[in-house]
């Protein structure tokens, strides 16, 4: 299924039934995404620790086939070309004779526009017009929006490098040549259109479908750079890459205690939590580029910790003070949405700071695939199965303990930056609860001592030297 000469056939036919599906109806383009999802789970299906040789040889090689799948997407014409008009056919009758032209006159219009249009020209219109209002001013409808949804999880995984290209515009500039825009503006728009929506679990999904945008954007191969999700000449993809964290952060400042209807208290765990796993995400994508870049090939007797290069630590700088200080004191800090939040948080502290494992060794960026996204039956869910779907895909998103650790060069030699995480993460002293708090001095800070609750000194301090 996977050889050049026949995913070349059936991807094809495969993908039209997306920008296909309101004329033949939802059910086809359900299908589709569900036949496609199976697609991307083949492809970013996670292999076992320790598997064979012949295994990590068979995960480059699919990841050169979902790359070039990706290409393929990238640059098809929507329609093929027509093909030659055929000759009139006169038919002769005994009245008299008639003549009836006998050719592909009923074919769509838009194949006089093949070189121009491609697939992701006409997907990238439905993406939008799927978020407007009807004729007659309704709003979509609940389950049109989790079919949107479904559609959104397959594509950055499927389009792999070619994701960040999903939407190409010409720019005109007075003075100058015109140029070229490209960006996943189509994705993110059904995305920010449900921060305001009023059922949670949409809101939910929508929130963690993110780590697939992770997945693509930390993924991406660029031949003029080194790293293109953290490229130094202006971070624009970085921004992209953790804007969600920056929209939706009120979820973090709701404290659970503030609401009285238990259902409410619920839907704001769920919420908060769903945007923590998606900043644990975002943490494992840069922490994975950076060790090992977008290949998936890992050398089986490379060191657990080897020093860390110049350029990677000051990669690990930028991620510490854009993603972690700007972020994950929210979800820690004074008041804590709930505790939950609050220990996912520091799990994932925890998780940079420890001792490399061999775990860490062989992670990939596989894991940003949330495989609950990929069997197509989210619009079709009864409202009964919402809840159980949404518990599902949370449990299946990555977990702070999946977040490789910096190293130790990092760590030992960026003590003031841990400690200054640290200190940003602490609640105020009237927020931590009584029986554990002491007068703990911390070896490496100044002082006065400062009162921690002992539990959340232990972790970092067994760690630095």
């Amino acid at each position: 299924m996977l050889a050049d000469d026949v995913w070349r056939v059936w991807l094809p036919a495969a993908w039209k039934g997306l920008w296909d599906g309101p004329k033949k109806g939802t059910s086809v383009r359900d299908r589709t995404v569900k036949l496609l999802g199976g697609v991307v789970r083949a492809l970013t299906i996670e292999l076992e620790a320790g598997t064979s040789e012949e295994d990590a040889k068979w995960e480059v090689e699919r990841h050169v086939v979902a790359e070039k799948m990706g290409e393929e997407l990238q640059v098809r014409p929507a329609f093929p070309p027509l093909p030659p008009p055929r000759a009139p056919v006169v038919l002769e009758t005994d009245v008299a004779p008639q003549t009836q032209t006998l050719f592909n006159s009923t074919l769509p219009e838009p194949h006089a526009d093949a070189d121009v249009k491609i697939w992701l020209d006409l997907l990238s219109k439905q993406l939008d017009s799927a978020q407007q209002p009807g004729p007659d001013g309704d709003e979509p409808s609940l389950p049109a929006r989790f079919g949107v949804i479904s559609l959104l999880a397959i594509l950055p995984p499927l389009m792999r490098s070619s994701f960040r290209r999903l939407e190409q515009k010409t720019l005109p500039r007075e003075g100058a040549a015109p140029r070229m825009q490209q960006g996943v503006g189509p994705w993110l728009r059904p995305i920010n259109d449900t921060q305001a929506h009023s059922d949670s679990n949409l809101r939910v999904l929508s929130t963690l479908v993110w780590s697939h945008l992770a997945y693509a954007f930390c993924g991406a191969a660029s031949p003029s750079t080194k790293s293109w999700v953290l490229r130094a000449i202006d971070r624009r993809p970085f921004y992209v890459f953790t804007s969600i964290l920056k929209s939706r952060c009120e979820v973090w400042r709701k404290h659970v205690d503030d609401e009285v209807d238990e259902a409410r208290r619920k839907e704001r765990k769920d919420q908060a939590r769903a945007l923590t796993l998606v900043l644990t995400g975002i943490a494992f994508g840069a922490t994975v580029h950076i060790l090992h870049g977008v290949s998936p090939a890992r050398d089986p007797a490379a060191d657990i910790d080897p020093p860390t290069s110049p350029r990677k630590l000051e990669q690990f700088d930028f991620v510490a003070k854009e993603l972690l200080m700007r972020h994950l004191p929210l979800a820690t800090a004074s008041p804590p949405v709930s505790r939950g939040t609050a220990a996912l948080g520091w799990q994932l502290f925890g998780s940079i700071i420890r001792p490399r494992t061999v775990q860490d060794k062989s992670a990939t960026l596989n894991k940003l695939v949330n495989t609950a996204f990929l069997d197509g039956q989210l619009s079709s869910l009864s409202e009964g199965k919402q809840a159980l779907f949404v518990a599902s895909a949370l449990d299946r998103a990555v977990q702070p303990q999946d977040v490789p650790g910096w190293g130790r060069t990092w760590v030992t030699t960026r003590v003031d930056k841990v400690l200054e995480l640290f200190e940003a993460c602490l609640p105020a002293q009237e927020e931590a609860p009584a029986l554990v708090q002491v007068r703990a001095p911390l070896l490496l800070s100044s002082s006065p001592p400062l009162p921690l609750p002992l539990n959340l000194v232990v972790l970092p301090c067994r760690n630095v030297p």
